[in-house]
């Protein structure tokens, strides 16, 4: 009995004009199109054309608002609806048809080159639901979704800090990301420092999930932290992006966290590797692995997870095509009354 997703997204970008400057998003203040982008691009240019008078003013109304504004504030947003039908809901006959709806709203506040401030709200509901709950990870009306100083440049200085509320961002997101798909998502309580040496970028964090509730701030759950380093060397393999990366995650036995129910205190340590880069005749390649080692109440941690894909793109065909092939493989914990969580 699986069940069945029916999709249908639409996207819907309000602005964004955040200046140059702050196109890192994993360190600064985030925007979602650049200025050297959008003056290349004539179907993104807002400028009139001279020989037609036809003007695209109107797709980016913030920007005219930003024109407006002192320099040192941006302001921009996102909508986003989708349609869900899930059928088989608990491996039975229920069935749903929902409409989920996502609205963000931010401000970027640039006091100088060193010193920044970001902030963002988000209201996501669930509509026409009878089977499907209205809590996380549908709902979640009106909450501050980030809200962060930055001290230091992430582009053009060799170190910065940043503190608050924020997305976290590394790799291709398979260990930590904000999870888009899902209308609520996944933002951090963090602390975090980042090294900027050249070809490389190094991030010293800590950070606590921010629970999935349905109120303003959604305090952090006590005693559950993560802690982590993570590279990112763009010149130790030629053409490549080498990330080793360690975390070590600890967690009191909550009942609000499904992994330490009825099991106990959490303590895991994680090391990992993600590698992905380009080879001759357009052929690319990307790999991650990673080891865990700890304890889960009275059961010792060991367990692996590994993925690796290789594709080739034909750049000779119009469309480009990328075909690939790619594998995943997780442990798992085979004997739930074993001795070892794997």
């Amino acid at each position: 009995m699986g069940r069945r997703l029916i999709s249908f997204t639409f996207l819907l970008l309000l602005a964004s004009s955040t200046n140059t400057r702050l196109l890192e998003a994993q360190t600064g203040l985030p925007s979602t199109r650049s200025d050297a982008a959008s003056s290349a691009d004539p179907a993104t240019d807002p400028t009139p054309d001279p020989a037609t008078g036809d003007s695209a003013n109107w797709l980016f109304p913030i920007d005219k608002l930003d024109e407006r504004l002192p320099s040192w504030l941006r302001l921009g947003g996102e909508y986003r609806n989708r349609i869900e039908g899930p059928s088989g809901i608990g491996y039975a006959k229920d069935k749903d048809f929902y409409l989920l709806d996502r609205l963000r709203i931010h401000a970027a506040i640039q006091a100088n080159e060193w010193l920044g401030f970001y902030g963002e709200v988000q209201d996501a509901r669930i509509f026409f639901n009878h089977h499907t709950s209205n809590g996380n990870p549908y709902e979640d009306s009106w909450t501050l979704w980030q809200g962060y100083a930055q001290v230091g440049n992430s582009t053009t200085g060799s170190v910065d800090a940043v503190g608050g509320r924020q997305v976290l961002r590394f790799g291709d997101e398979r260990v930590i990301g904000p999870s888009e798909w899902l209308n609520v998502g996944r933002t951090f309580n963090v602390a975090r420092i980042d090294f900027h040496p050249s070809g490389s970028d190094i991030s010293v964090f800590a950070a606590s999930v921010v629970p999935g509730e349905n109120t303003d701030l959604h305090n952090a759950l006590p005693g559950n932290n993560l802690y982590g380093v993570y590279g990112t060397l763009q010149k130790l393999v030629p053409d490549s992006s080498f990330e080793p990366y360690l975390m070590w995650r600890v967690a009191s036995a909550n009942p609000e966290l499904p992994e330490t129910l009825n099991r106990g205190h959490l303590n895991e340590v994680t090391v990992g590797l993600h590698w992905k880069g380009n080879l001759p005749a357009a052929f690319d390649y990307d790999g991650e692995f990673d080891g865990q080692t700890g304890s889960l109440g009275a059961s010792p941690i060991r367990a692996w997870a590994g993925f690796a894909a290789v594709g080739k793109t034909f750049h000779t065909i119009t469309t480009k095509p990328r075909p690939f092939l790619e594998g995943n493989y997780a442990s798992g914990t085979k004997n739930s009354s074993g001795r070892d969580w794997n």
